[in-house]
């Protein structure tokens, strides 16, 4: 479980340099350079995430359940996750109109994602996860939108429906890859039941 919680809070502490210390970021990268905080920063992350990969079977196999798992909440975390997943690819594809709108689909995905998962999964290493990344998700969320107020262009981006369509469509298809093989290649849990 010690190693689990390090990975946890590697992650989420590498993607955390512009919530908790965007000045000693700044003066970091003006020291070494992007390229060295960038592989740094990566370096953590990809660390946190072997930990979480790796640990996360034997948390929950010795993790306390806070509240059973239904069916009806499973089948309704599938639903939010088609939505994250719309969200997270819509940040990637320039001029479609969820990131015309939202400003910040990603981390509108993420906090989606880990709410979908908390309400599937009830034993406290998943908890510990999928609550952390929401928590951390609203921090990032607040940090964004205080930062783009402040700095806002007031042009007004024109959307493109190609663009909107393919960012629509490549989540769907995301989201039928998970939850018909995607997850349980991917990480051994079956999402379907027959």
């Amino acid at each position: 479980m010690t190693l689990y919680l390090t990975g946890i809070f590697l992650f989420l502490a590498s993607h955390s340099a512009n919530i908790f210390f965007c000045a000693k970021k700044a003066q970091l990268i003006m020291r070494f350079g992007a390229v060295v905080w960038k592989i740094f920063i990566s370096s953590i992350a990809i660390l946190g995430l072997l930990l979480i990969i790796n640990n996360y079977a034997i948390a929950k196999e010795n993790s306390i359940l806070l509240w059973p798992q239904s069916i009806y909440g499973t089948y309704f975390a599938i639903v939010l996750n088609f939505f994250a997943l719309w969200f997270v690819i819509s940040a990637y594809i320039p001029r479609n109109i969820l990131k015309i709108k939202l400003k910040h689909p990603m981390v509108l995905g993420i906090k989606l994602w880990a709410l979908a998962h908390l309400i599937t999964n009830g034993d406290l290493s998943s908890v510990l996860l999928f609550g952390s990344a929401l928590f951390w998700a609203v921090l990032s969320f607040k940090k964004a939108r205080l930062k783009t107020s402040l700095s806002r262009d007031q042009k007004t981006a024109k959307h493109s429906l190609n663009a909107s369509f393919s960012a629509f469509f490549l989540g769907l298809m995301v989201w039928l890859y998970m939850i018909r093989v995607g997850h349980k290649d991917l990480i051994g849990i079956g999402l379907l039941y027959s």
